[in-house]
C-alpha cells in the first residue's frame, strides 16, 4: 500500500515537472514567431502564457514562465529572436518579460475561479494590461514615458487586442472540453 502511494506521488511529480518544461519550451517556440520591431519585437509569448495558464492553472504556469526565464538567463536561446542572457531582462524590453509571472497568477485567479467567458475575458485582458505596464515602466527607463508610450505599447493596441479575442476564443474552447 505504502509502494503504491510512493509511486503515484512520484509519477505525479514527474508528469508536473514535464507539464512545466514543455510549457517553457512552449513560451520559448511562441517567442521566435517573431516580427523584429524596435525596439519591442511582436511575439506571441503573450498569447502562450494565457494558454499555458489556461492548461495548467497558475501555480504551474508561473513555475512554467520562471523556468523559461531561467532557460534564457543562463544562455539557452528561448526570448525573442534567439537571444538569452541577464541582460535581456535588464533590457527595455525586459519588464514584458518580467510581467509574465503577474500576468499569469491574475489570468489564472479568472480562469480557475469558472469557465465563464466573462472571466476568461476579464482575466486574459487584465493578464495583457499587467504585462504591457511592466513592459512600459521599464522601457520608459531608457527612452522617457512619452517614448515608452510610442514605443512600446501604442504599436500593439490592435495585435494584442486580436491576440486577445484569439486567447479568449481558444480558452475558452478549452475550458468547456476539459
Amino acid at each position: 500500500m505504502i509502494i503504491k502511494s510512493v509511486n503515484k506521488n512520484t509519477d505525479l511529480f514527474i508528469k508536473k515537472i514535464l507539464s512545466i518544461l514543455s510549457a517553457s519550451i512552449f513560451i520559448a517556440i511562441a517567442s521566435q514567431l517573431s516580427i523584429p520591431l524596435e525596439p519591442v519585437p511582436f511575439t506571441f509569448q503573450t498569447l502562450s502564457i494565457l494558454i499555458i495558464t489556461a492548461i495548467l492553472g497558475s501555480k504551474l504556469g508561473i513555475y512554467s514562465v520562471l523556468t523559461y526565464l531561467f532557460e534564457g538567463c543562463i544562455g539557452i536561446p528561448v526570448f525573442a529572436n534567439l537571444t538569452s542572457g541577464i541582460q535581456v531582462l535588464l533590457s527595455p524590453t525586459g519588464g514584458y518579460l518580467f510581467g509574465f509571472l503577474p500576468a499569469v497568477y491574475i489570468a489564472g485567479i479568472f480562469f480557475d475561479k469558472s469557465n465563464k467567458i466573462l472571466n476568461i475575458s476579464i482575466g486574459t485582458v487584465l493578464s495583457l494590461i499587467v504585462i504591457f505596464v511592466f513592459g512600459y515602466l521599464q522601457l520608459s527607463n531608457f527612452v522617457g514615458f512619452k517614448a515608452a508610450y510610442i514605443l512600446g505599447v501604442n504599436p500593439f493596441i490592435i495585435t494584442e487586442s486580436i491576440k486577445a479575442l484569439i486567447a479568449i476564443l481558444l480558452i475558452n474552447k478549452i475550458k468547456t472540453n476539459c
